[in-house]
């Protein structure tokens, strides 16, 4: 998977965020960290008394009680008003102060959510990377590539496909892969029909290789799915690269 580097020209930190979330470079671990930290920042620290009232009024209107209706709604009107009037105050407050000094007056509050925010990425940081090393096993050996075996059935056939390692082969090699996966494969075995495919990303493959179809089907493709494909993990197993 290549880095992610974020557009510098920008400084709509939102929209960079979402741009990042959004985009395939971006992995899963990185992902899920980072919304879990954003939603620990915007976390509702409300008491929820709006919402308890008028859940009490619903409930007093199934119950048809009019004057538990017209009480509660007096009170959520009080609510509503001691709400804005905070909501006011906290704009004045913004126009008073700047960020810094907010951190000089609440200093004990901030550092506690910064190492709240620094324990939140490790720990999801940490689980990312043990789930990266059970699918992807030792890393120690640079000299070898993991090989996967896995399982494509459609109906009630099933066909074992094994990932190639280095250089695709040549699709006569590979026939009875793709002619399962409704390509046909040319008498000499040097080209396929159809010559590509679309994959999940929406981009046209022009070299197809078992790995390219295997990888599209992993992913969930829905072209794959509506005709009745589906894959699985059967083992993996190292190998040496050169193989």
């Amino acid at each position: 998977m290549t880095s992610y580097t974020p557009d510098s020209s920008s400084n709509d930190f939102e929209t960079l965020y979402r741009a990042a979330i959004n985009s395939d470079e971006v992995g899963g671990v990185a992902r899920d960290t980072a919304q879990k930290v954003v939603e620990r920042f915007f976390e509702n620290k409300n008491d929820g008394q709006l919402s308890d009232l008028t859940a009490q009024i619903q409930e007093a209107a199934g119950d048809r009680n009019i004057d538990r209706i017209l009480k509660l709604t007096e009170e959520l009107k009080r609510a509503k008003d001691t709400e804005h009037e905070r909501a006011m105050r906290l704009v004045k407050f913004a126009e008073e102060f700047t960020f810094q000094e907010l951190l000089q007056a609440f200093p004990s509050d901030f550092k506690d959510l910064a190492y709240e925010i620094g324990l939140l990425v490790i720990q999801h940081t940490q689980q990312g990377i043990a789930k990266s090393k059970r699918r992807g096993g030792s890393a120690s050996g640079s000299r070898r590539v993991s090989r996967h075996k896995y399982l494509i059935s459609r109906g009630d056939q099933t066909i074992e496909a094994v990932s190639n390692v280095g250089s695709p082969k040549k699709p006569g090699a590979e026939r009875e892969f793709f002619e399962f996966m409704g390509f046909t494969v040319s008498e000499d075995g040097r080209s396929l029909q159809p010559p590509t495919f679309v994959n999940i990303k929406g981009e046209t493959v022009t070299i197809v290789s078992k790995k390219a179809v295997i990888e599209d089907l992993m992913a969930g493709h829905d072209a794959w799915l509506s005709k009745g494909y589906s894959i699985k993990v059967q083992e993996q197993t190292p190998e040496p690269s050169g193989a």
